[in-house]
């Protein structure tokens, strides 16, 4: 269960992935493994919720989504860009 503010991060991250996929500056393989981050920042924060021994059990709280956030934007994103 994501927290009122998790879920405002999840919207927040929703939108940037969204006009990054709508620039196709760096092609159709870029756009598509962008396509696949939402999912990818989702399982993130799960990952992060059950890695946190402080978290309260079923619900992941702002701080663990801003943490996936900056996992999809400063890691991944910013490696396919460079792969791509």
């Amino acid at each position: 269960h994501l927290l009122p503010g998790a879920q405002e991060e999840r919207l927040a991250a929703e939108r940037r992935l969204f006009d990054l996929e709508q620039s196709d500056a760096l092609g159709g393989a870029f756009t598509s493994f962008v396509g696949k981050m939402a999912g990818v920042w989702g399982r993130l924060a799960l990952v992060l919720h059950a890695a946190d021994p402080a978290s309260i059990p079923g619900e992941v709280t702002r701080e663990l989504a801003r943490a996936a956030t900056r996992l999809v934007f400063d890691y991944l994103i910013p490696s396919a860009a460079r792969v791509y």
